[in-house]
């Protein structure tokens, strides 16, 4: 039986005046606390208690998360969450998720994702069926 893969959609993004305001913080921060080196994922990771992937996700502002996490973005770098740092997450900027998926050829005419729907392989596929038991 075939069920539809459900991905659980987050609400806000991070608004232009509340990615700076993260920005100049984190900039703040690294001069202040890390002798003006920039943080890496893990400082990061460990600092907000956000994977890497989910900070990923935030700094990008581009794939919506809930408030919860933006919220610890923020009290990392001692901030506070206000109204107008977070936007609501458009009907249109819905990410597709293609973990693992590369696309196989696209031209420059293909811009649209329709032109180039359908065109994904595997990435690091490795079949175990014809492994021999150890």
């Amino acid at each position: 039986m075939y069920l539809p893969k459900h991905s659980r959609k987050r609400g806000v993004v991070l608004s232009s005046y509340g990615l700076q305001k993260l920005k100049t913080a984190k900039s703040q921060a690294e001069i202040r606390e890390n002798a003006s080196k920039r943080y890496t994922l893990a400082a990061l990771n460990f600092r907000t208690e956000l994977t890497p992937n989910t900070l990923m996700k935030v700094l990008a502002g581009d794939v919506g998360v809930d408030k919860h996490t933006l919220s610890r973005c923020f009290k990392a770098f001692n901030l506070v969450l206000e109204r107008e740092d977070y936007e609501q997450q458009a009907e249109n900027q819905t990410a597709v998720i293609t973990s693992n998926l590369l696309p196989i050829s696209v031209s420059p005419s293909q811009n649209s994702l329709a032109a180039g729907a359908g065109q994904f392989k595997k990435q690091n596929y490795v079949d175990w069926s014809k492994a021999p038991d150890v």
